[in-house]
């Protein structure tokens, strides 16, 4: 597993640092940074006639700017897949505060190998999800979706939709992606999850 770090440029780099030593304490020896927006400045307005989940003006620059980065990582991915097709077809994006729970590697060997052969994508890192909300299919695997974002593997052929669909903001980007993404795609998800957030309390 060779994770993309979302993250953005002025993150402070006491954080990234002991996300990195975190990572290789997990076996993860080798990485790659996505350098997104921090957002900060940026304000939400309301435009007659779209749709939105909660009011615009409640939008923080923070939140905008998470989903101007994912936007533009998975827009960075498809492009860079299309000019190398016979790259790699599938990616493991991950934000810079995760904490892997001890042992992931196996729950993640298995998963890949039993997890349906129709993936779009994959919720490794997970929050508020609910087991009676979804499907189980076999082991630690589910289908359907919870939210965060901390953790997933996109498909190359999940990109289209995610591009299609949330390119106009229309609320927290994990939120968006549940009520205007999701029902799209194949989506499974790994109870109990194989990674957390720093400092962070996350429902189950």
């Amino acid at each position: 597993m060779t994770p993309i770090i979302v993250t953005h440029w002025d993150q402070d780099k006491q954080k990234l640092y002991e996300t990195e030593t975190h990572l290789k304490e997990q076996g993860v020896e080798s990485w790659s940074y996505f350098f997104g927006f921090p957002g900060r400045g940026l304000r939400s307005r309301n435009i007659e006639g779209e749709r939105y989940y909660g009011s615009p003006e409640d939008m923080l620059g923070a939140a905008i700017g998470q989903n101007m980065t994912h936007w533009h990582l998975w827009a960075s991915l498809k492009m860079c897949s299309e000019q190398n097709p016979k790259g790699t077809t599938y990616w493991n994006i991950v934000e810079d505060d995760i904490r892997l729970q001890d042992g992931w590697r196996t729950t993640y060997n298995d998963v890949r190998e039993d997890v349906p052969k129709d993936w779009d994508i994959i919720f490794f890192g997970n929050g508020y999800t609910s087991e009676q909300t979804m499907t189980h299919v076999t082991g630690s695997i589910y289908k359907g979706a919870g939210l965060c974002l901390h953790w997933y593997c996109v498909r190359h052929k999940a990109l289209n939709i995610l591009l299609e669909t949330n390119k106009f903001v229309r609320t927290r980007i994990d939120i968006q992606m549940l009520l205007e993404s999701y029902k799209h795609l194949n989506c499974y998800t790994v109870l109990p999850r194989l990674a957390d957030q720093h400092q962070t309390y996350l429902p189950a």
